[in-house]
């Protein structure tokens, strides 16, 4: 399995997971206002995709016995058919038309799937078109009948499978959507509703928050990146401490461009705090940090006295 269908197959099994957590502590959740409306959206994007998993998923290849049991008569009747135009030409000496009918059974076979049906079909058009002056050495109609038959077959396996392989990407194409817009509702909405319940219910966060590490990190590395500045000025401020604490201190000093960064950080929630000489102190009791993300935060420092 590809590392796209695994990070894919883990996204719609958190999907689901969410889906469950949150019918199971609906009352809970709901004292959120527009929380239930939301994952309304996010419940019907998921029944969505397990109607499309399957159907992404299908095999688009005909299978070796369903290829053969018509690719064997095609080309049988085939080579029947320009044999005996062949052995026509012969006889009268066109050499064109011998050579366009060198076939046997061993070139037809050795010729590409995809090729088959074309040559087979311009080998029937050269014996119908000889039919109407002469008869051909050991050709006749029920052998471009059968010809025509077995021609007609293959064109519908191999246009079938052509059909399925579009129908297929469409599946896929729908599936990627919904994925995208479940991830796009769950960091763009539900996960920052959720985090409004740190104070009053932690516990249904932490569950929350052990339900969404079911997918694995993304490339991108969960950081942070803090910007400081000098309020009503705009100016960066230098060498400020910027601490970010869960249990353990991560501790960074700003540039000359005001810039502090933490890469990587674990996700969760810190105490988030800002002092510099000169500046009042800033500071944040639970500051959440999001998964697999560039965590941007800007502080604006005041000035003392």
């Amino acid at each position: 399995m590809s590392k796209i269908r695994k990070t894919l197959d883990a996204k719609i099994k958190m999907f689901k997971a969410i889906v469950t957590l949150y019918l199971t502590n609906k009352d809970r959740f709901d004292v959120i206002s527009a929380f239930a409306a939301a994952m309304t959206i996010f419940t019907e994007n998921n029944a969505a995709i397990d109607t499309l998993v399957p159907q992404a998923s299908e095999n688009t290849k005909p299978t070796t016995a369903q290829r053969d049991a018509l690719r064997t008569p095609l080309y049988l009747s085939a080579a029947v058919v320009a044999k005996a135009v062949f052995a026509y030409a012969d006889s009268i000496g066109d050499l064109v038309l011998k050579g366009s009918m060198n076939w046997t059974v061993a070139k037809l076979e050795a010729l590409p799937l995809d090729q088959l049906g074309a040559n087979c079909e311009s080998i029937h058009k050269k014996g119908v078109a000889l039919l109407k002056d002469a008869g051909p050495f050991g050709l006749d109609q029920a052998k471009l009948d059968k010809l025509k038959a077995d021609n007609d077959a293959w064109v519908a396996l191999e246009s079938a499978t052509r059909n399925k392989q579009v129908d297929i990407s469409g599946y896929k194409e729908q599936l990627a959507n919904k994925v995208a817009d479940n991830m796009k509702l769950l960091t763009g909405r539900l996960d920052g509703m959720v985090f409004t319940l740190s104070e009053s219910d932690p516990e249904l966060v932490s569950l929350w928050d052990q339900t969404r590490t079911m997918v694995p990190l993304p490339t991108t590395e969960t950081q942070a990146k803090v910007l400081v500045k000098q309020k009503m000025t705009d100016l960066f401020v230098f060498e400020a401490e910027v601490q970010l604490v869960n249990g353990v201190v991560n501790t960074a000093i700003t540039n000359i461009d005001g810039e502090a960064e933490f890469k990587p950080i674990k996700q969760g929630l810190y105490l988030f705090k800002v002092v510099a000489p000169g500046f009042k102190p800033y500071q944040v009791q639970q500051l959440r940090l999001m998964k697999g993300k560039i965590n941007r935060l800007e502080v604006e420092l005041e000035a003392e006295g």
